[in-house]
């Protein structure tokens, strides 16, 4: 219940800030190519890393399979960072489908207000398309929603990124 009230509460959160933002378009000029508002200043990531471990534990058709990830933000400045991914999938009962597969994604990131929007580096690419993140200060923590059905019947609800390099620049 105290999760679900949480959730309510940071939707609220969001929903005041979005309006609190907006204001009254009075641009007469029909600009169709409007320039992008400056950010109000964050808190500086830069030069820190995040891990998560993930060991879960899936079924498909009947058949176990042990899911072993680990995830590694690293924030190379204050708007550019890179994701790796380390994931191994165990089928005990038929090791020939073992899989293993390690990938590096550059990002930019946006860090405020406690949020972490984090945004791939594509020609196609649109704000926070990999997501968003949730600051904790109380134990250092980003907890990420992890939203798609099947990615979350395979990980989890939701994965936490532990501070493992640096400090936060506030």
């Amino acid at each position: 219940m105290k999760k679900v009230q949480k959730i309510v509460a940071l939707f609220l959160v969001a929903a005041v800030m979005t309006l609190a933002g907006c204001e009254k378009d009075n641009n007469t000029n029909n600009n169709s190519n409007p320039q992008p508002q400056p950010r109000p200043a964050g808190i500086s990531l830069a030069g820190t890393s995040w891990t998560s471990d993930v060991n879960t534990e899936y079924y498909q058709q009947g058949i176990q399979m042990l899911v072993n990830a680990q995830f590694i933000m690293d924030m190379n400045d204050d708007e550019n960072g890179e994701m790796f991914v380390d994931m191994t999938i165990e089928v005990p009962v038929y090791p020939q489908a073992n899989q293993h597969e390690t990938t590096t994604e550059p990002m930019t990131y946006y860090f405020y207000n406690n949020t972490l929007t984090l945004t791939s580096t594509g020609d196609d690419a649109v704000e926070g398309d990999e997501g968003t993140m949730i600051y904790h200060p109380e134990d250092t923590t980003f907890h990420m929603i992890v939203d798609d059905a099947q990615a979350a019947e395979i990980l989890g609800d939701e994965i936490v990124f532990y501070l493992t390099r640096g400090t936060i620049n506030f």
